[in-house]
């Protein structure tokens, strides 16, 4: 509480129990909270982005003052990309394939959802005219009916 006797929302609040303390956030604003938790995320994130970053770039030092001759080391890392440049040619190999494969699907689907709207509507249009000419040959046995009444 403030010295006016209000709560601060500003800043946490204390309870004493036994002869610990619990921090209590019952005062926060909920979307201060959410925006914390979202930016400790990202933090952590970053830290481990980082951390990878590391170990990779440490991986690279390494084999660049390994106690071997620089002329083997550079044959090293060039089998060692030769590599990774194929294993990456196969992986978009594979996911072109993968996406090309999705896409023939997604349009046979889509063509097959088409030719049964096509033949739902083709049979609602028979449906339509029988009705119709049911009603015509209903129309015309009263209408004979209404002439014989009639005279």
């Amino acid at each position: 509480m403030t010295s006016s006797g209000t709560w601060d929302a500003d800043r946490p609040v204390y309870i004493g129990i036994f002869c610990g303390k619990i921090k209590l956030n019952a005062f926060k604003d909920p979307f201060k909270v959410e925006a914390k938790m979202a930016e400790d995320n990202n933090r952590v994130t970053a830290s481990a982005l980082m951390l990878i970053a590391g170990g990779i770039l440490g991986a690279g030092l390494a084999l660049l003052f390994a106690p071997q001759t620089g002329k083997r080391t550079r044959k090293d890392i060039a089998r060692l990309a030769r590599k990774t440049k194929h294993k990456a040619e196969d992986l978009v190999d594979d996911f072109i394939e993968t996406v090309s494969d999705m896409a023939e699907v997604v349009g046979d689907k889509a063509a097959d959802v088409l030719d049964q709207g096509k033949d739902m509507a083709y049979e609602a249009k028979k449906e339509l005219l029988r009705a119709l000419e049911d009603g015509q040959a209903k129309l015309e046995k009263q209408r004979a009916r209404l002439a014989k009444l009639i005279g």
